[in-house]
């Protein structure tokens, strides 16, 4: 009785398509259902499985699950439908062959994004949680995209050790930081995770010439643009950047204090800063406006959208009208 009701769920999660599949992989009954067809596969099959994707009209594999990944991490990737990170990339990024460079790569939301823009792109990414970074590799690998790296690391100022702040439990955690208090009063788990100067990394790769940096480091984008001061005054990348607006609990002088250091050290390096104002579903920018100094406010669901922004050389400033 209990083996008809589970392949009677299985009919119907097949009738929904490769999602309603994986949804009942993930129940106790499903696992109980797939476990012994696993363990009947030849041990040349490997895991994890990718399953092919088409985004903007490229095909590419995603990898469901694996290194320490599961699968709850990873379907969000099956059900993309656009961006407004993409038509940033379409926008500002115009040569081919061009070499980005992600930091605070995650599980790889920006590195499918890149590949679908610009599929002949030399990758660089910096992802401090080793499960993250170890299925990162995976995808790329999955996709064969020669040239591409991924570094196990923090980025900063300073080289050396920091720890990473993650929810309890949670080791994909895409709010994962080395501000210890960015969030006070929240639990964590931490662990101690290396950490690398950008203009060092650079160096030793003799990377000269980048096309675009995407910065998502919750709240360590002072420390970041920092150690990378000699990138953006010789090579002078665009780089588009997350900066949050204060944690309700957290004190809004700290936050204030390190984002007018933060627009010092951009505009002594010759950058200005454009907040990305997007449209209400999130698949595109409506428009970028220059501002002198980020907004001093508390984190709101009015403004959670508006954290981000591009820094312009100089010289880029007549592309700033979107």
């Amino acid at each position: 009785m209990a083996v008809k009701h589970i392949r009677s769920q299985l009919k119907t999660a097949l009738a929904t398509g490769l999602d309603g599949v994986l949804r009942l992989a993930l129940t106790e009954r499903g696992n109980n259902l797939f476990t012994p067809f696993l363990g009947a596969l030849p041990r040349s099959i490997r895991l994890p499985f990718s399953v092919p994707v088409k985004r903007l009209g490229v095909d590419m594999k995603v990898p469901l699950g694996g290194s320490g990944v599961n699968l709850n991490d990873t379907i969000e990737h099956l059900k993309w439908a656009g961006s407004w990170k993409s038509r940033v990339f379409e926008r500002f990024v115009k040569r081919s062959q061009p070499t980005f460079v992600d930091i605070g790569a995650n599980t790889g939301q920006t590195l499918l994004e890149i590949f679908a823009t610009h599929p002949d792109a030399r990758y660089i990414g910096f992802e401090p949680s080793l499960p993250c970074a170890a299925y990162l590799a995976s995808v790329i690998e999955a996709n064969r995209w020669v040239g591409s790296l991924i570094l196990a690391s923090a980025l900063a100022s300073e080289e050396g050790l920091v720890a990473l702040y993650h929810g309890p439990g949670s080791i994909t955690d895409s709010g994962a930081t080395v501000q210890r208090d960015l969030r006070p009063g929240r639990k964590y788990d931490s662990s101690y995770v290396p950490c690398l100067r950008f203009d060092t990394v650079r160096d030793a790769l003799k990377l000269d010439h980048i096309d675009l940096v995407k910065i998502d480091v919750e709240g360590g984008e002072l420390e970041v643009v920092t150690g990378m001061e000699h990138t953006l005054e010789s090579i002078r990348p665009i780089i588009l950047c997350e900066v949050l607006s204060t944690d309700s609990a957290a004190d809004i002088r700290i936050s204030t204090s390190r984002n007018e250091e933060l627009i010092r050290r951009l505009t002594r390096s010759g950058y200005s800063v454009w907040q990305l104002v997007k449209s209400d579903d999130l698949k595109d920018v409506q428009s970028i406006r220059h501002i002198s100094e980020f907004p001093r406010e508390y984190w709101s669901p009015a403004n959670a959208e508006l954290c981000d922004y591009l820094f312009l050389p100089r010289e880029r400033y007549p592309q700033a009208v979107w």
